[in-house]
């Protein structure tokens, strides 16, 4: 039976734990849990969906907001379906399997222009909204998988993901997200492992070996096979596993590159920093589009290649727009010889961008690569490893016209700000974290002409956007893209220009 409200507003408490509520459901959280209210009061529901009527007990009790679960379904949400995963109750990798994939969409879009005016402060015709790309195949995309291993309660071999919220394995044969290619794999790598007569590491006890082993499998290009890399995590080192390891290259012909990483930590850091070599291939090539990369264990890669081409073309799509915006209004165009005009703004020094938080500069790489008419593309990233793979990137590529530091984004333009070299154009792509506020008072500070935003949270976005508004910064385009099928991540791409500045000539 539903309670109502019948508490004293101003007491510490409106309900109590394992109190029935009756709620609709009007949203969902970055984490996937429905939000109803009553009376103003904050409800969250493990596992319910926009549209959903019903009644909920809640398992814990603060004094702004409670968490409940589903204890009675009055009426579904006419977007809630059969989840296409037998494991989706279970396993924590998804969020959204429930929903349908066009509420999906709705519900990212939503979000992004609901974060932008809540915590923002932006009024919606303030957004500039241009669209929500949705993936046309919204399954089989991750390039990328850390598959968790154990020995079962009854000698069996368990392989999948962690339960949501806890580190209880689920055991899957197969996972709807993984590309084809890496769940065939995982079904061999599996057979292997029962034979192989390896101890697996016991979180419990401390004991055993084998934890876990990552696939990254490659996107192909004009005609190319797709290729595999495996990393087996352990805490040590035998002659089972090796046996095993150096097996693994005539277990699939897809398997190119195998590593072992040596992992003792008590903790649960997937992997430590010591990989070590065992056979095949140092690292792979993967495409975005038709620009190349290579992927070692440690590169950070967007797991779906399919949809980075995509956010990758709307970060060109506002690049060329600010270029056609500094082309217009330069008086210092030249005639090349092929009749096309040539960029020599800035004294002749031409356009200048900086990619923050660059990576292994995939980014600038495709930028650079698409656009052959900017003069230079600098890229700084903290991590240095990251800026050497960025740098044989460029090479792979043919690039010239990149540069690669490394440091922290905000001190490096803050003494680039110093020596008065500004950039035309700054594209920002944060970890989900957001911007450091320094970098963003410092991009205010310089009145660094043009931003283009990658965002991989909408909060966080909406953070760093109501300061740099506040700064003089307007918002030009804001688009969405559906980078994660499934779960509740998305990426928003934004396109920002300081009205106290102008393109320099």
């Amino acid at each position: 039976m539903s309670k109502k409200n019948t508490k004293n507003v101003g007491s510490e408490k409106r309900f109590d734990k394992g109190d029935q509520i009756e709620l609709y459901i009007e949203d969902i959280t970055e984490d996937g849990d429905g939000i109803g209210k009553i009376n103003g009061y904050t409800v969250f529901v493990h596992n319910a969906l926009p549209g959903d009527h019903l009644v909920t007990t809640l398992i814990k009790v603060k004094k702004n907001y409670a968490i409940g679960i589903i204890h009675q379904m009055h009426e579904k949400s006419p977007m809630r379906v059969k989840a296409p995963c037998p494991y989706a109750a279970k396993c924590g990798g998804c969020q959204l399997q429930d929903l349908s994939y066009e509420g999906q969409v709705e519900y990212k879009a939503n979000h992004i222009k609901s974060s932008l005016m809540r915590i923002g402060k932006l009024e919606e015709s303030e957004i500039k909204w241009d669209g929500f790309k949705a993936m046309t195949e919204p399954l089989y995309y991750r390039n990328k998988g850390i598959y968790q291993l154990a020995m079962g309660k009854k000698g069996e071999i368990e392989m999948g993901f962690y339960r949501k919220r806890s580190h209880d394995l689920v055991d899957v044969a197969y996972c709807l997200l993984q590309s084809k290619v890496a769940n065939a794999l995982m079904k061999k790598v599996r057979e292997a492992l029962r034979l192989s007569g390896i101890s697996f590491y016991d979180e419990l006890t401390k004991k055993g070996a084998l934890r876990r082993i990552m696939i990254r499998t490659t996107t192909p290009n004009q005609g190319e096979s797709v290729e595999a890399m495996l990393v087996i995590v352990t805490t040590a080192v035998s002659s089972k596993l090796m046996r095993f390891v150096k097996d693994l290259e005539v277990l699939d012909s897809k398997i190119k590159s195998v590593y072992i990483n040596i992992n003792d930590d008590l903790g649960n850091t997937n992997m430590s920093d010591q990989f070590d070599h065992i056979s095949g291939k140092v690292y792979l090539t993967d495409y975005i589009g038709d620009v190349a990369f290579k992927i070692s264990p440690q590169s950070f890669f967007q797991v779906n290649s399919v949809q980075t081409e995509v956010l990758y073309d709307e970060v060109v799509t506002n690049v060329q727009a600010i270029v056609d915006e500094i082309r217009a209004s330069s008086e210092d165009q030249v005639e090349e010889k092929d009749g096309n005009k040539g960029l020599t703004v800035n004294g002749g020094k031409g356009i200048t961008v900086m990619d923050l938080y660059c990576g292994i500069g995939s980014i600038g790489a495709y930028v650079a690569k698409k656009m052959p008419s900017i003069s230079k593309i600098i890229g700084v990233e903290v991590i240095e490893g990251a800026i050497e793979d960025a740098k044989a990137n460029a090479i792979l590529n043919g690039l010239s016209n990149t540069e690669y530091v490394v440091g922290l984004a905000e001190e490096v333009i803050a003494d680039l700000a110093e020596k008065h070299e500004l950039p035309d154009i700054v594209i920002l792509d944060p970890p989900r974290k957001g911007c450091d506020s320094s970098l963003i008072d410092t991009l205010i500070a310089m009145k660094a002409p043009h931003i283009v935003y990658v965002s991989c949270k909408p909060s966080t976005l909406a953070r760093d956007l109501e300061l740099l508004v506040a700064g003089g910064y307007e918002v030009k385009r804001t688009v969405g893209v559906d980078m994660f099928p499934m779960s509740t991540h998305v990426e928003t791409i934004i396109l920002m220009a300081n009205s106290c500045s102008k393109a320099k000539k």
